[in-house]
């Protein structure tokens, strides 16, 4: 527990506009060293953020050791794991909890096991003003004990179909929260951009191939890059991520494709969190356009995402005269930063959530959100994007 101290004094990557960051908040997630899964890399810039506006202890679920892939070793694991060491993060959670002020408790669940570490907190349960639940992967309703579930006050979901289901359980205590970044401290709208093409983590299984050999033949003059970060060192989610977006922020276009078509997702469509790196990072994203509950209104912007054929070779056609373009690049850079600012940043995510908790916001939170709007105002009028967006801009 003594690094999770230290990250706890950390402060966050912009930091708090006027002072120290008020208010306290506890996040019950996953430890964020870097002995889990390359998944939770994107978990760190929320962390962040939150540091910046309240006073944020991470409360740190230890990594889960290999199991064989039965359920009924994996929750005796997981009872084994909560037995021996809840003790740990009811203590680190006790020596920063303060009764003279409110406080937020929330939880980042991607598996009922993040739920289960509730447990640990329950003596502890009673003393957090607010207790949010946030599901930022495919979590059903169904499996997460109903005695566990409903104590949230409030549960925050990544997924708008999704979202529905919660709502019904929880008697209407459930709100659609997007997946978002801090787009001040990692937006790039440079145009210094080495690489074509990137890809991260999960690709369309029939056009990966195809366009991975065309690309990458030693007599084409294109990068196209399969990125990963695991290696044989560990590497935190601190550093992975910074390593991801500033690969990102040098490469031209990124390839996302929805997911209903993976059997987790249950046919859902969402718009996942890759999206918003994308257009945060000023690429063009190419692949499928998502389609699920709420996500029209998430990317309803020219060329939020440009969809690609089916067939290879039409696929290859197509990317290639994108990335020939030039000037379809850089108007889309410009355009994708924008809307990832106005539309995607973490701050206006957490307005939301206090607003669904019919709460008032930390002054710290407010002060973000002035300076976020502030510097969209300033980006929007330097690259002219906010004129073009309005409709006024010269042509």
């Amino acid at each position: 527990m003594r690094e999770a101290e230290r990250n706890n004094r950390r402060s966050g990557v912009g930091g708090a506009p006027d002072g120290a960051p008020a208010g306290q908040a506890f996040i019950l997630a996953d430890d964020m060293s870097g002995n889990g899964p390359v998944w939770l890399n994107i978990l760190w810039p929320m962390l962040n953020l939150y540091r910046a506006c309240f006073r944020t202890t991470h409360l740190p679920i230890p990594p889960r050791r290999n199991l064989p892939d039965l359920k009924v070793v994996q929750k005796y694991e997981t009872w084994r794991e909560i037995r021996s060491g809840s003790a740990d993060i009811r203590s680190l959670a006790e020596r920063n909890l303060r009764d003279d002020e409110p406080s937020l408790l929330v939880v980042w669940a991607a598996s009922a096991r993040n739920i289960h570490w509730t447990r640990a907190l329950d003596d502890v349960w009673h003393r957090f003003t607010h207790r949010i639940l946030h599901v930022c992967d495919t979590l059903q309703t169904d499996h997460v004990p109903r005695d566990l579930l409903t104590r949230f006050d409030l549960v925050t979901c990544f997924c708008g179909d999704l979202t529905e289901d919660y709502k019904r359980v929880m008697d209407g205590r459930a709100v659609f929260l997007p997946p978002h970044l801090d787009t001040i401290g990692f937006h790039s709208a440079s145009g210094y951009r080495p690489i074509d093409l990137i890809v991260c983590g999960r690709r369309d299984p029939d056009l990966h191939v195809p366009l991975h050999r065309h690309f990458n033949q030693l007599d084409k003059e294109r990068i196209y890059l399969d990125f990963r970060t695991k290696g044989q060192e560990r590497i935190s989610c601190e550093d992975g991520f910074k390593l991801l977006m500033s690969t990102y922020s040098k490469s031209a276009a990124v390839f996302c494709f929805e997911p209903s078509y993976m059997r987790r997702y249950k046919n859902r469509s969402p718009l996942l969190a890759r999206w918003v790196h994308g257009w945060a990072a000023g690429c063009t994203v190419l692949g499928k356009t998502p389609s699920g509950m709420g996500t029209e209104a998430l990317l309803d912007w020219p060329e939020a995402t440009i969809d690609l054929p089916d067939a290879p070779n039409e696929a290859i056609e197509k990317v290639e005269h994108i990335l020939n373009d030039a000037q379809g690049l850089e108007r889309r850079r410009y355009r994708n930063v924008y809307e990832a600012i106005a539309r995607h940043d973490t701050r206006r995510r957490l307005r939301t959530m206090f607003r669904a908790l019919g709460a008032d916001e930390p002054a710290t939170l407010t002060a973000e959100m002035e300076r976020l709007d502030a510097f969209k105002e300033s980006f929007g009028r330097e690259t002219g994007v906010a004129a073009e967006r309005s409709g006024t801009a010269d042509r």
